[in-house]
C-alpha cells in the first residue's frame, strides 16, 4: 500500500502500517488543518477473513480528526444496485457496516448521488462498486468522478473535498524545444534540408550572418511542423481514451459493451507498453553511454545480439575462409590433431580423464585462432562431447 502526495506542502505527522502490508494510515496536515487518511485493500478470502480485516480496522482508523477511508474493500455495501448482475443482501458485510457506524462513516458516493448506479471493477461479464470512500462528517465532499484504467480491473476513483481556483494563464510566447533535436526523425528531416540550405549562401545572401538568420526561420517552421505531428498523434490517442471513456460510462446502462471495453483497453494498453518499453531503451541507452538517445541503431545493436547466433565462416591456417559443414569438420580435426593436449580418449575412458587434461582442452580452445571467438569455442566444445 502506498499514499502520494503531488504538494510538497502537505505535511505528514504520524504514520502507522500493518505488519502484512494492507493497511497504511498516516496523520497529514494541509492549511493547518490536519486529516487522518487511510488507505487499504481488503483480502479477497471468505467472509471469517473478511470480519477478522474490518474487526482490526479500528485501531487504524479511530481518531478525533477528520476521517477519510478509501480502497479496496473487496465486499459491495448495496448488493442490489452496487453488482451486476444484482446481488442479494446477505452478501453484505455487517462488520464493516458496525465499524462505520461506530466511527460515524458515511459513503461519500451515496452522500454525492444517492442511489445512481456505478462499478469501479469490471471482469468478464460482472462489474461491482467495490472501491470507495468513507468519510467522516467533517469532510464536505463536492464531487467524486473516476477514471478508467487501461492498466487495472479497477478505476480511479477521485474525491473532491473542495475546489482550489487557480490563477489563470494567459497565452505565452513561442519557445524553442530544445528536445526535439534528439529524436532521430527530426534529426533526419533535418540533415537532409541542411546540405540544401548549404547550397543558398553564396547565390542569394550576400552576408552570412542574413543567411544564417533565414535558416534559424526555417529551422523553426520544421520544428513546429514536426510538434503539430506528434499533437497529432497525442490526439489520436486521446480520441481513443475518450471513446473508451464514454463507452466505460454506458457499461452499467449497457452491458452489451463490454466487448468493445475490453477492445479499446487492449489498444490502449498497447500503446503504453510501447511507450514505456521505449522509454526504458532510451534510459539505458543513455545510462551505458552507447547512443545519446534510444535511436534506430541502438535498437539494432540488441537485435544482432538476439539473432546472429551460428557460425558464418571459419578460416584455414593459410587465412582461406568458407561455409561449408564438411571443412568445418576438416579443419577441426587439423586442429585437434596439431595439439597433443586437445587429442581426447574414447568416450568409455572419457569420464576419468584427470583434471588437469579437461583443463588443457578447455585453454586450448580459448586460444583458438578463429574470425569468431564466442561461437568458435561453442563450436568446439560440441565437437569435444560428440568425439
Amino acid at each position: 500500500m502506498a499514499i502520494f502526495f503531488n504538494d510538497q506542502s502537505i505535511e505528514v505527522t504520524t504514520i502507522k502500517k500493518d505488519p502484512d502490508g494492507r493497511i497504511i494510515a498516516i496523520d497529514i496536515s494541509i492549511q493547518s488543518t490536519i486529516f487522518h487518511l487511510t488507505n487499504i485493500y481488503a483480502p479477497v478470502g471468505n467472509r471469517t477473513t473478511k470480519n477478522t480485516f474490518f474487526d482490526n480496522l479500528y485501531s487504524y482508523t479511530f481518531s478525533n480528526l477528520p476521517t477519510i477511508i478509501a480502497g479496496d474493500f473487496n465486499v459491495v455495501d448495496e448488493p442490489t444496485i452496487d453488482r451486476f448482475p444484482p446481488g442479494n443482501n446477505s452478501e453484505k458485510n455487517k462488520t464493516l457496516q458496525s465499524l462505520c457506524s461506530t466511527l460515524g462513516l458515511t459513503d461519500a458516493y451515496r452522500d454525492l448521488y444517492g442511489e445512481r448506479r456505478t462499478f469501479t471493477r469490471r471482469q468478464g461479464t460482472t462489474q461491482s462498486r467495490i472501491d470507495r470512500f468513507y468519510i467522516s462528517k467533517e469532510i464536505h465532499p463536492t464531487n467524486q468522478s473516476t477514471k478508467p484504467s487501461i492498466l487495472s480491473d479497477h478505476d480511479i476513483i477521485i474525491l473532491h473535498v473542495k475546489n482550489i481556483k487557480k490563477a489563470q494563464r494567459g497565452k505565452g510566447i513561442w519557445m524553442n524545444n530544445t528536445k526535439v533535436y534528439d529524436t532521430p526523425p527530426f534529426q533526419q528531416e533535418l540533415s537532409e534540408r541542411w546540405t540544401k540550405w548549404q547550397t543558398l549562401h553564396p547565390t542569394l545572401f550576400i552576408r552570412k550572418s542574413d543567411w544564417w538568420i533565414h535558416i534559424k526561420s526555417r529551422i523553426k517552421d520544421i520544428n513546429q511542423k514536426y510538434a503539430r505531428r506528434q499533437a497529432d498523434k497525442r490526439k489520436k490517442e486521446k480520441d481513443l481514451e475518450k471513446e473508451f471513456k464514454e463507452v466505460w460510462e454506458n457499461l452499467p446502462e449497457k452491458p452489451e459493451l463490454l466487448p468493445k471495453y475490453h477492445s479499446i483497453k487492449r489498444q490502449l494498453l498497447k500503446t503504453q507498453l510501447q511507450r514505456t518499453k521505449e522509454s526504458i531503451y532510451k534510459e539505458q541507452a543513455i545510462a551505458k553511454g552507447n547512443l545519446p538517445l534510444g535511436s534506430k541503431e541502438f535498437f539494432e545493436q540488441f537485435a544482432e545480439k538476439r539473432t546472429n547466433t551460428r557460425i558464418e565462416a571459419i578460416s584455414d591456417p593459410k587465412g582461406n575462409y568458407s561455409q561449408k559443414p564438411m571443412i568445418y569438420s576438416k579443419q577441426c580435426r587439423h586442429f585437434i590433431n596439431d595439439r597433443p593436449c586437445l587429442k581426447v580418449p574414447p568416450h568409455t575412458q572419457w569420464r576419468r580423464t584427470s583434471s588437469h587434461s579437461f583443463f588443457n582442452v578447455f585453454l586450448a580452445m580459448f586460444t583458438a585462432p578463429l574470425t569468431r571467438w564466442p561461437r568458435s569455442r561453442i563450436f568446439f566444445l560440441f565437437m569435444l562431447s560428440c568425439a
